[in-house]
């Protein structure tokens, strides 16, 4: 049986190792989470103390 995706996962090399990412703005849309997508990945990256560069990057993978 073949699992139904509720959000599209995407394979990215990171650090020379493979891991699954989601798109920040579609996890947004998924959760329904009823303020702006600024606002809400702010107070996101504030909330784990995230570090740019680190943490939150963007990347572009193989879809």
């Amino acid at each position: 049986m073949m699992a139904m995706e509720l959000i599209t996962l995407h394979i990215c090399v990171l650090n020379e190792c493979s891991a699954e990412t989601v798109n920040a703005r579609d996890l947004h849309e998924f959760l329904e989470i009823g303020r702006d997508f600024a606002t809400w990945l702010k107070a996101r990256i504030s909330q784990y103390d995230f570090f740019e560069g680190e943490d939150e990057q963007m990347y572009f993978c193989t879809i």
